[in-house]
């Protein structure tokens, strides 16, 4: 099993802001995103610690309060592009030094915390017959699923 102490702090906080980062990306992608989404992101990490505890890689890193420190941006573009940057290197960061299964594990909540953050609520004009993720919510989805390397669910 990885432990914290495997880690260096700059490692650490790069897997601590990863999942946080990937659920951003998602907020980010349609008009700022919504009070709904922020909370799918904190139940997801809710969820997490009760599944996990403290007895493993995902545990100890939802333990945390999840922070995203705001890229310095001149543009909505130039924040995208960094918290799509800010999760490969978290993934990176979870291959290189988590074990096999620790490291899938941390893949999987990075995805399934920007899906959850995408599915909070539906898009159109006031959630009104929208689709439930939008085109734009897709395609950063679609970036997330990328950097972790796996497949989006179908619908």
């Amino acid at each position: 099993m990885t432990a914290r102490a495997d880690f260096t702090d700059q490692e650490w906080e790069t897997l601590r802001e990863g999942p946080a980062s990937a659920g951003m990306l998602v907020i980010l992608a349609h008009r700022g995103g919504s009070v709904r989404e922020t909370i799918s992101m904190a139940k997801a990490y809710a969820d997490a610690q009760r599944m996990h505890g403290r007895v493993d890689l995902l545990g100890l890193i939802v333990a945390d309060k999840p922070e995203v420190d705001r890229p310095p941006a001149h543009s909505t573009d130039e924040v995208r592009a960094a918290l799509a940057q800010n999760v490969r290197d978290a993934v990176a960061v979870a291959e290189a030094k988590a074990d096999a299964q620790e490291a899938a594990a941390y893949r999987a909540f990075v995805l399934e915390v920007a899906l959850r953050v995408a599915n909070a609520r539906r898009e159109g004009f006031l959630g009104l017959h929208g689709e439930r993720v939008g085109p734009e919510e897709r395609a950063a989805l679609e970036q997330v699923a990328q950097a972790v390397d796996l497949p989006l669910p179908e619908g």
